[in-house]
């Protein structure tokens, strides 16, 4: 418990929403059978993923829980689970100190490099490089 739990649970919130923004774009770029979710069928493309909210929270010198949002998910696409992950990621850092910037940044940069690698698969023909670009600066 303590400063040291607290960034290590944020840093790993950062990694599961970064795995589903990794899961919704390989759906997106590959979308197959074989990409191991129901939905991704031939060109069909799941764009979202459901995530639920946190639920209702102790505050200090309440006397009952207070729900911090009245919708019981959100719908995320892939650019909102990656802003999701860098939030926690960035949330991590400012909580864990030094002690933590090599874990946090190195998987805040896998998150970033895979959004790259992905925008580049998707548009073959068609490249962005000032996006592709962006995001190789960012990792």
């Amino acid at each position: 418990e303590g400063p040291t739990s607290e960034w290590k649970s944020l840093a790993l919130r950062g990694d599961v929403l970064a795995a589903g923004c990794e899961l919704l774009g390989s759906c997106q770029v590959s979308p197959t059978p074989t990409a191991g979710i129901e939905g991704c069928v031939g060109s069909a493309h799941v764009q979202q993923l459901c995530i639920p909210r946190a639920p209702a929270m102790m505050v200090f010198g309440a006397d009952e829980p207070m729900d911090l949002d009245e919708q019981a998910e959100e719908q995320a696409d892939e650019e909102r689970l990656a802003s999701m992950a860098e939030a926690a990621y960035g949330e991590a850092l400012r909580r864990g100190g030094v002690g933590c910037v090599s874990t946090v940044s190195l998987a805040a940069g896998e998150l970033v490099l895979g959004l790259a690698r992905r925008r580049l698969q998707r548009t073959a023909t068609g490249v962005d490089h000032a996006t592709v670009e962006e995001s190789l600066q960012k990792a």
